[in-house]
């Protein structure tokens, strides 16, 4: 979709959510159904941090920089919990060798 915006690749095109989409990776334990719902818990709190930033009660009180790390704390802490959780191939980063 982003192509479609902006017709070719542009510096930033990430906007700064590579870090979450590694994250999706790594808690997944590259398994691409965890993945796939973990990228949907972090859309969900970047839907939020946007909700946050405009709703009337929290917009005056909180300034809006900490409204949009919501996002990056939410990965850190899915991270940080599912970190010891997955495990990686053994034959993850061994060069391939045709015998």
């Amino acid at each position: 979709m982003s192509l479609v915006w902006f017709k070719g690749v542009v510096k930033e095109i990430s906007a700064g959510r590579g870090f979450i989409a590694l994250a999706c990776v790594v808690a997944s334990g590259l398994d691409p159904i965890l993945a796939t719902g973990f990228a949907f818990l972090f859309g969900f709190s970047e839907a939020v941090a946007y909700t946050f930033a405009v709703t009337p009660g929290i917009k005056e009180t909180i300034p809006y920089y900490f409204v949009f790390m919501i996002p990056y704390i939410v990965t850190l802490v899915v991270v940080a919990v599912m970190i010891g959780k997955r495990r990686f191939p053994r034959a993850l980063g061994v060069p391939y060798k045709k015998e």
